[in-house]
């Protein structure tokens, strides 16, 4: 979370420049954010959000932190020595899918194979449930940033039909600041949700990817151990 936090921050600072006054020839950035409206920023806001949080899962949902292939091998060599305690010891205080899968497959190893897969299969589950509850919120994000878009688009153009509604004869610059809120809104929301959603597909597809790999390598080291035993 922390590093969601200070991601956020530098973005929030490095997009600070964009709110300063727009020179004679208006840029498009400078026009949408000031066309936007109050929608508009509440899209920019998803979108700081949501690539800070792409930026934080990139950083701890990696194979570097939760799938070590170290890991593996050391759980290996003690199970091979036929030290299980010291794996135990090794499981509980090492991060990760397979010390955790592990962990909880040593707990049982007295009562069977069996007992031992069922408990590292739910572990896994377990623990990626829980990692794909943390990418939910990238989802949210990718699916709210059109529907603000969208309100946007209403918004503006309600506006424009009021100014229809109040004048006899509305002149195209009274009715293009309603128009231009609702296209730019649009625009906005579908550019904040299509990087978010592909995100968000990518993060699922490592997370499925990873779970797999764990249970294949703890399924490895539950044969070492019951080949060990017998």
């Amino acid at each position: 979370m922390k590093h969601l936090l200070g991601w956020c921050v530098l973005l929030a600072c490095m997009a600070s420049p964009l709110c300063a006054a727009a020179p004679e020839r208006e840029s498009f950035v400078a026009m949408c954010l000031r066309a936007g409206g109050f929608f508009g920023w509440c899209i920019l806001a998803c979108s700081v959000i949501g690539l800070g949080l792409l930026l934080e899962h990139a950083f701890s949902i990696s194979r570097r932190r939760l799938l070590r292939a170290e890991d593996a091998a050391a759980l290996r060599a003690l199970v091979l020595a036929g030290d299980t305690d010291q794996a135990r010891a090794f499981c509980a205080s090492n991060k990760g899918l397979i010390p955790a899968a592990m962990g909880a497959a040593l707990a049982r190893s007295k009562q069977g194979r069996e007992s031992m897969e069922r408990a590292a299969s739910e572990r896994l589950e377990e623990d990626s449930v829980r990692l794909h509850s943390r990418i939910g919120w990238v989802a949210l994000l990718a699916n709210l940033s059109p529907l603000l878009g969208l309100l946007g688009t209403v918004s503006g153009m309600l506006w424009s039909f009021g100014v229809i509604e109040s004048m006899t004869n509305p002149a195209p610059a009274d009715l293009a600041g309603g128009i231009k809120e609702a296209l730019v809104t649009t625009l906005l929301g579908l550019c904040v949700a299509i990087p978010l959603t592909i995100g968000f597909f990518f993060f699922r597809d490592r997370i499925v990817m990873m779970g797999l790999d764990a249970n294949t390598a703890v399924s490895a080291l539950i044969d070492d151990i019951c080949a060990e035993t017998e």
